[in-house]
């Protein structure tokens, strides 16, 4: 049996009403054991619905309760984009983007990212120059007011970056989604779309206690400090214990922003632009949150 102790985003193509189906497949280093089990992915009734096409693996849930993966995944599905722009989360089909007029391609913000390694995500300890992250962070520090602003990259993060402020009664939060590119120039991948969407969409379920975000946020930073990470791009370890303890006090306001510069603006096709407006759609509706993508020219 085996522990599942995370399940992540998933990305892959699944038309209204067509049936898809997922491999779990595992391969021991030895190469001495090897199984591979087969799920049906289906929507019904506006749900995603998971069935085991023939043996089904066994879930040792958190609680140390025992389920059949397929009744778990059903339960507690993953994020999925779909072909034909419809959104899963969480089980339900969220939105449709025929439904959403188009995102407006002069609303994708073109930046230079002078020196930007594509396939370079994250800045790491050392503040790597030509990381998404790192250009990505200095573009915020010019042209937005933080009163602190977070490398939270990693493991069980909230976002790649995490900006606060505190302003005329609003906990202003902005939660910033780096992805580095599948190819080696700016694009129209949808690849470099959809998964980075997922990861925004996601996000945003951190609105509903954001005492517990602030709380894991503090959590982190320490942990980076002791590890010699500096996590503070704005502000430092004061500045934050101050907007904690305003917190209770405020009303949270949610902005969200794409920073994928492997999408030229120029190159974005009439097919994607729907895919934007539904992710837009859904952070402005559940969360009254704002969508900024940052882009290649």
């Amino acid at each position: 049996m085996y522990s599942l102790l995370e399940l992540d985003l998933v990305a892959l193509p699944l038309a209204p009403g067509e049936l898809k189906r997922l491999a779990l497949v595992h391969q021991s280093a030895d190469q001495n054991q090897h199984w591979q089990l087969e799920y049906t992915l289906s929507t019904r009734d506006r749900s995603l619905q998971v069935t085991a096409d023939q043996v089904d693996a066994t879930v040792l849930t958190a609680r140390g309760d025992e389920a059949p993966f397929a009744r778990w995944l059903t339960d507690h599905p993953p994020t999925l984009v779909l072909a034909g722009d419809v959104l899963v989360l969480d089980g339900r089909q969220v939105l449709r983007a025929k439904d959403t007029p188009a995102f407006d391609r002069e609303h994708l913000v073109a930046l230079d990212w002078p020196g930007v390694n594509l396939k370079v995500e994250s800045q790491g300890k050392d503040k790597r120059a030509d990381s998404i992250q790192y250009l990505a962070a200095r573009e915020l520090r010019t042209t937005r007011q933080f009163d602190v602003l977070l490398d939270d990259d990693g493991k069980g993060e909230v976002a790649d970056l995490v900006g606060l402020r505190v302003n005329e009664g609003r906990l202003i939060v902005t939660l910033v989604h780096c992805k580095y590119a599948a190819g080696d120039g700016p694009g129209a991948r949808v690849a470099d779309l959809y998964e980075v969407c997922g990861q925004a969409v996601r996000s945003i379920r951190r609105r509903k206690r954001i005492a517990v975000m602030l709380e894991l946020l503090s959590k982190r930073v320490g942990d980076k400090l002791e590890r010699g990470f500096q996590p503070f791009e704005v502000g430092d370890a004061a500045a934050l214990v101050r907007v904690c303890e305003q917190a209770g006090q405020l009303r949270p306001q949610f902005d969200v922003i794409i920073a994928q510069p492997g999408l030229a603006k120029s190159k974005v096709r009439d097919d994607q632009l729907p895919v934007l407006a539904g992710v837009a759609s859904y952070l402005q509706h559940t969360a009254g949150a704002s969508l900024t993508v940052l882009v290649s020219e």
